[in-house]
């Protein structure tokens, strides 16, 4: 229990107003256990609201006396008011709902959609056009005389120049002897008279050279 209600309970008890000294509450002790007291009122010997009424009194007694030994005085009145009640709390606020993301995500997607279908359904349709056939260049009667097709190997009388397009620089000439590498051509008056293909790089060549002539370089 709380002290200010004890303390103002024992006064209560007294008939004294809250806030009295000690003096007048030894006097109201007394006043009121006179006439209580079995010894001046023996009719209350066997009254069982007269044993309770001098009990609550010495009760009463006894707690202003312990707080009068304990602080050297009696509370004042104003320590005896109730305290005030705490303030009550505000009751919390609702969470304010947003609107689902999900929700708003699916409006999107469907204008989105809409958007596209009126603008691809929209456009006019192409009619597919078939290729232009191609074309080949006929030779006109004013067109030159075709070239002869470049030779592809190298025979016997074939020009220097020939072998130069199919070989490239040789990487060692010698008098009338062009080397590529471990092969060899040989040379007569600017044409092709013979040659050795290696077959580590072998070159070009006709093999089937015309009957009479010979590999100058086999005998070498």
């Amino acid at each position: 229990m709380d002290d200010r209600l004890e303390l103002l309970q024992a006064y209560a008890h007294l008939g004294l107003a809250p806030g009295s000294d000690y003096g007048a509450v030894e006097a109201r002790y007394r006043a009121r256990v006179m006439a209580l007291h079995p010894d001046r009122h023996p009719r209350n010997a066997h009254d069982p609201d007269a044993s309770a009424a001098l009990a609550a009194l010495a009760a009463a007694r006894r707690r202003l006396r312990d707080h009068q030994l304990r602080f050297g005085r009696l509370p004042h009145a104003a320590e005896l008011e109730p305290a005030p009640a705490p303030p009550r709390a505000a009751s919390p606020r609702p969470p304010h709902r947003r609107p689902r993301r999900g929700r708003a995500l699916a409006a999107l997607a469907l204008l989105a959609l809409g958007i596209w279908s009126l603008t691809e359904f929209g456009r006019p349709v192409r009619t597919p056009t078939a290729p232009a056939p191609a074309t080949t260049d006929a030779p006109s009667a004013t067109d030159g005389p075709t070239p002869p097709p470049r030779e592809t190997l190298i025979r016997v009388g074939s020009p220097q120049q020939d072998v130069r397009a199919l070989l490239g620089v040789p990487t060692f000439a010698r008098g009338n002897v062009w080397e590529y590498g471990p092969s060899r051509i040989e040379f007569d008056a600017g044409r092709v008279s013979g040659w050795y293909s290696s077959p580590l790089a072998p070159l070009p060549v006709d093999e089937h050279r015309p009957l009479g002539v010979r590999d100058p370089l086999d005998a070498r």
